[in-house]
């Protein structure tokens, strides 16, 4: 073995047995976020429409859905809601972030999933959550995001 490899190996060694040290206070104190995730929860609870379902995704920072902007539900911002609602229950134990992501799933699965034509998640819905380019192609993007929120 080269003697450059040989220094690498041990390199990597020596540090995959150093303990972890946290640098941030963040990571060394996590239980100091929690007030911030719940926030951040509170914040985007009320973007849901109660009427039709899905989260508005132009929002400005009061939390007001900005129409100008247009009134699209897309699928990152279901997906992103929903994975960080989720978060914030497994943090504050609030079980209507659990309920909101819940039917930001549901939401979305009924409304974007494209079953039609083959699969494959649409990116941009409108306000009733039907497509706003029904034949924009179908991403590995999109479908990353729709696993993994």
């Amino acid at each position: 073995m080269p003697a450059c490899l040989r220094t690498l190996l041990a390199i990597l060694l020596l540090a995959g047995s150093a303990p972890a040290q946290f640098l941030s206070d963040h990571l060394a104190h996590p239980e100091r976020n929690i007030s911030y995730v719940d926030s951040c929860a509170r914040f985007w609870m009320p973007t849901w429409d109660p009427v039709q379902g899905g989260f508005y995704t132009n929002i400005d920072r009061t939390g007001q859905v900005i129409s100008a902007w247009g009134r699209n539900k897309n699928l990152l911002t279901q997906t992103r809601n929903a994975y960080g609602l989720v978060r914030a229950f497994q943090l504050t134990g609030e079980q209507s972030y659990l309920d909101r992501a819940h039917e930001a799933l549901v939401w979305m699965l009924a409304h974007a999933w494209d079953a039609a034509n083959g699969g494959g998640w649409v990116s941009s819905l409108g306000e009733n959550g039907l497509p706003t380019s029904p034949n924009d192609s179908r991403s590995a993007f999109d479908a990353h995001y729709a696993l993994l929120g």
